[in-house]
């Protein structure tokens, strides 16, 4: 477990909304030791868990006020984590959200203080959350799994082929057609901000991975989150997943499960300290041990089910607001 004697976890967040799959109230609870960095009006939470919690959570302060916005104070964020870590490793998280554009420049400025602190220390981790509501090569047995429930239940049955037939081919369509390995799951209510900033990450990630460094990179289930609920149409598809074999869970069971996640892909004993594991593909950094909630293996396409996952999940998604 990550302790005073062993790695040193600095995270960056940007809000409840972006804190909220974040791994650092688990960390806190199992006694990690932790440089949290919020804005200053998020920062008197993160001293409540501090509190709350093993007691191990330090927080950057400037001109008395606690907290700090690393879009504003990036060069002295990156100082700060360097100088609080003394000589322990350092795994820094990357879990900032905001809308809009915003969610890009936090990023940008996330993958700023990265790459310096890989400079400076270079058995620094990197660690983010994938979202499954992405693109991902993955392994066969999965495409395997997903093609043979389309031949046993996604081509067949009278209302499916109708409405694939009045929707022009746009309904209920084959996973992995033509003999392709990618899990397309992007969602277009995300918007463009939200993907290309995924995408910078998942860049950074692989590149230093290609460099021989270690990065914590888990895929999460989908999930019941704010930001999610938040918007109509993904709230009521959420709600009709069941219906499809994709489980969405709880924010706090997702949260508990890739904070073990990450504890594991950072005290692993197997190789040298921040060292990189060999992968046959780059793309395993993502798929393998990912908690995609079976949103990988249905017999349909993905996006070609939402709208009608949102139209069956409408009437829950109703109750759960009540």
């Amino acid at each position: 477990m990550v302790n005073r004697s062993g790695p040193t976890y600095a995270t960056s967040h940007r809000d409840d909304v972006g804190a909220e799959m974040g791994p650092l109230e688990m960390l806190s609870s199992w006694g990690a030791r932790i440089l949290a960095i919020d804005i200053p009006r998020v920062s008197e939470r993160l001293e409540k868990m501090a509190r709350d919690g093993a007691d191990h959570v330090s927080l950057p302060t400037k001109d008395g006020e606690t907290g700090a916005d690393i879009t504003r104070d990036t060069a002295a964020v990156a100082a700060w984590i360097d100088e609080q870590a003394g000589d322990d490793t350092v795994v820094l998280g990357m879990h900032a959200y905001a809308d809009s554009g915003m969610h890009i420049r936090l990023t940008l400025a996330g993958d700023l203080i990265a790459t310096w602190l890989q400079e400076r220390r270079p058995t620094t981790v990197l660690a983010y959350l994938a979202t499954p509501t992405d693109a991902f090569v993955v392994p066969q047995e999965i495409i395997d799994a997903a093609r043979s429930r389309w031949s046993r239940h996604g081509s067949k049955g009278f209302a499916k082929r109708a409405l694939r037939t009045a929707s022009r081919g746009q309904l209920f369509t084959e996973p992995y057609p033509k003999g392709s390995r990618v899990a397309d799951c992007i969602i277009a209510q995300q918007g463009p901000n939200y993907a290309v900033a995924k995408r910078l990450q998942r860049w950074r990630a692989v590149a230093s991975e290609a460099d021989g460094r270690r990065v914590s990179f888990n895929v999460a289930p989908a999930t019941f989150t704010r930001s999610v609920t938040k918007n109509t149409a993904l709230k009521a598809a959420y709600a009709g997943a069941h219906h499809f074999g994709v489980e969405v869970f709880a924010a706090e069971t997702s949260r508990a499960l890739m904070a073990a996640l990450l504890v594991h892909d950072v005290m692993r004993d197997d190789l040298a300290p921040g060292a990189a594991p060999q992968r046959a593909h780059a793309e395993e950094l993502f798929s393998d041990g990912a908690a995609h909630g079976g949103l990988w293996r249905t017999a349909w396409a993905p996006r070609s089910a939402l709208g009608v996952a949102a139209a069956l999940g409408a009437p829950k998604a109703l109750r759960r607001k009540a």
